[in-house]
């Protein structure tokens, strides 16, 4: 007798496809497949942080990492010294530290490392000049100064929209 479907109706079965692997009795799901050998060769983009975009990404709550796997594939979320110095002024200040402790949160920033005083701009725009590395920044001066020499910003062009240039 056939299987009957919701309305008594006869529910038909669709033959497997050509190059489809039979269903394994145990566990009734597909056997896994093998490993693609060229898929293990991937660049690993860095993108640099600035203090204005974590808070931002804090306000705004913004979910940066699913935005940026979808557009970069693999990368890696990196801090300058002096972008972390400011992070650690910012979680002490009572006005910004429930933003900033978001944004990190929301960045998965666990370990924050203690930093320096310096100039974070100064050292943004070396690291996206020297490495060709990607900066996630608010600051317009420093966007037109990364971007007069080439380098890729990453930036905020609506509420809760991350826009690539």
């Amino acid at each position: 007798m056939a299987p009957r479907g919701l309305w008594g109706g006869a529910i038909a079965r669709a033959p497997p496809i050509a190059n489809q692997t039979a269903r394994t009795p145990k566990t009734g799901g597909y056997p896994p497949k093998e490993p693609n050998p060229t898929s293990k060769i991937v660049a690993q983009t860095t993108v640099w942080l600035d203090t204005n975009f974590v808070i931002a990404i804090g306000r705004q709550k913004i979910d940066l990492r699913n935005a940026l796997e979808l557009e970069l594939g693999t990368f890696k979320m990196k801090l300058t010294p002096a972008v972390a110095f400011e992070i650690n002024e910012r979680l002490n200040d009572p006005k910004t530290r429930s933003n900033t402790r978001l944004g990190l949160h929301i960045l998965q920033i666990k370990d924050l490392p203690k930093g320096k005083k310096g100039m974070a701009d100064d050292e943004l725009a070396e690291k996206a000049q020297k490495n060709q590395n990607r900066v996630a920044t608010l600051d317009r001066a420093l966007h037109k100064r990364i971007k007069a020499f080439g380098g890729q910003v990453i930036y905020l062009k609506d509420p809760k929209r991350v826009a690539f240039s």
